[in-house]
């Protein structure tokens, strides 16, 4: 490959994601930029972008009721995060120090790995579940044309277009969408390439034993290791400063940054960029973009002003088509197509868990997702492993749970949407949808359950064009590149921390002229027992 910029360089990072952890990582460790030249810019007061995590403290071991941890998001893994597994072995664990990240998620994996027996509930506490995952010969086949289809042709269509109405009351779709995301309204393109992607996952959407996760939250296992490393080398990250704008030169085909514009509680700012010598990297947009954090006893109120997350990316690209269309992924349009509500709940005596492993028939190390199929904001917990979080007393216990429907009426709320609840409302609405109603008062006196509304968690599965994201390294650009979930990178599925590394990677090795050692994104079809075990599940 050849290289676009010659050291000594400086690196200019918009975003304090996963996108710019690694890219700052492979600046330092296979490109040889001095980490003193490196500099993450943070419109927030923290880093870690969806990874980040929050606990309010107070007094007490347990931490007692009203201060609970804060976890917006979390991600699954699975055995083919190529990039991210090459990146973990660079880093010790949290856990156990003689242990690379990547040596302790498979050894936790191994130890503890899902056994989901309760994947899908009805109202009456029913496991759901029966043959061909309740999808009928026409859409098995239906799935099987999607997966032949070229991506060109699915261009600007939805997931609506290839299925019957039945589908989406399938054991299958209701299992993937509350895992992968999807909407029945969302992208053809993101569908395919999630079958293809993760077609070793498909015989096992119900028991996820092929979905791997980590031992503790991934700011604790990831961010947080990361930033301190890049710290450590020498590495600058500047919170609170808000890049509102990038100046770009053309000339002779070549388009080169040449400046950034920084905002920050110090004052406006330019910072010279120097095409010759210097990159910039920039994460477009964010899942987590507008997200508000409410109560126990309050709703997340609505973000003032809005859309400071994607405010760059619309600057730039309405003078450069090539760098894509934000308003395909972003704005008031999009909200009810991508809204979720997340809430943590942390709990100081053991009446949820104990109800729920004897609903699921596990424990909660091995227990998976689990959704409620006829909850109106289609709910879905999870109990996290022990301890999940740095310091989290042995006294106290943590959930998770999410709904992708949070803007229909709850049942239990007098009708208010999810994103208009108070923890305690939603906590109570789902331990209703339980059936746990006997034991609401002691869970609700014991709980501190956080919402936060992500507007545009799922806007990554928006129905796009090709053009709608741009290139990594768009064509033409000298000495900058787009990292994060809203560029473009063939075969690969967004919504995954593995698509965030892997930009990195091939911006770096790009921009660099580094050999392209990125390993190849994981394609079921080359799988052969992936293929067999996908025909007996499906077809057989």
């Amino acid at each position: 490959m050849n290289a676009r910029v010659s050291l000594p360089a400086k690196a200019h990072l918009v975003g304090s994601g996963i996108a710019s952890l690694a890219a700052a990582v492979y600046l330092v460790k296979d490109a040889g930029v001095v980490p003193e030249k490196i500099t993450i810019y943070e419109a927030e007061a923290g880093f870690g972008g969806a990874m980040t995590k929050a606990m309010k403290t107070g007094p007490g071991t347990p931490t007692p009721p009203g201060f609970g941890y804060v976890l917006p998001a979390t991600r699954i893994l699975d055995r083919e995060y190529r990039c991210t597994y090459d990146l973990f072995s660079h880093f010790r664990s949290v856990s156990d120090r003689q242990e690379s990240i990547h040596e302790d998620v498979l050894e936790f994996n191994r130890t503890y790995p899902y056994e989901d027996g309760a994947r899908l509930l009805d109202a009456a506490g029913r496991v759901v579940s029966s043959k061909h995952f309740g999808v009928s010969f026409a859409d098995r086949v239906n799935l099987l044309l999607l997966l032949l289809r070229s991506e060109a042709s699915l261009e600007g269509k939805p997931i609506s277009d290839f299925f019957s109405l039945h589908f989406y009351e399938s054991e299958f779709w209701i299992a993937w969408s509350s895992m992968m995301g999807p909407l029945p309204e969302h992208s053809a393109i993101e569908m395919r390439r999630y079958l293809v992607r993760f077609l070793h996952v498909l015989p096992d959407v119900l028991s996820m034993t092929s979905v791997w996760r980590m031992r503790m939250n991934q700011y604790d296992s990831v961010a947080a290791p990361l930033h301190d490393w890049l710290v450590g080398q020498g590495v600058s990250f500047e919170t609170d400063a808000f890049v509102d704008d990038v100046e770009f030169d053309s000339n002779a085909g070549a388009v080169a940054a040449t400046s950034m514009s920084v905002k920050s509680g110090a004052g406006d700012r330019t910072v010279a960029v120097d095409p010759e010598h210097d990159v910039v990297l920039m994460t477009l947009g964010s899942q987590v973009a507008d997200m508000t954090i409410g109560s126990m006893t309050s709703a997340a109120q609505k973000r003032n002003p809005p859309g400071r997350s994607w405010a760059l990316w619309a600057k730039i690209a309405a003078t450069h088509p090539e760098f894509g269309k934000p308003e395909a992924f972003f704005g008031p349009d999009i909200v009810p197509h991508a809204m979720w509500v997340t809430f943590t709940v942390t709990t100081y005596e053991p009446t949820f868990y104990e109800c729920l492993a004897m609903r699921t028939n596990s424990g909660s190390r091995q227990t998976g997702l689990v959704t409620l199929v006829d909850s109106p904001w289609l709910i879905t917990v999870a109990p996290f492993p022990e301890p999940h979080f740095a310091g989290q007393s042995p006294l106290t216990k943590v959930w998770w749970g999410y709904g992708i429907h949070p803007m229909e009426a709850g049942r239990h709320v007098n009708g208010k949407a999810m994103h208009e609840c108070s923890g305690s409302e939603i906590l109570k609405e789902t331990v209703l949808e339980f059936g746990f109603g006997d034991k609401l008062p002691a869970i609700l006196a014991s709980s501190d359950c956080v919402p936060c509304v992500l507007p545009y968690a799922g806007s990554v599965w928006m129905v796009r064009r090709k053009a709608d994201r741009p290139k990594v390294i768009p064509d033409g650009a000298k000495n900058f590149a787009f990292i994060g979930q809203f560029c473009e990178i063939p075969k690969d599925t967004m919504f995954t921390m593995e698509y965030s590394v892997r930009s990195a990677r091939t911006a770096v090795s790009g921009l660099f002229g580094l050999p392209d050692e990125t390993p190849p994104v994981y394609e079921g079809w080359k799988d052969l027992r992936a293929v067999g075990a996908a025909i007996r599940t499906f077809l057989l």
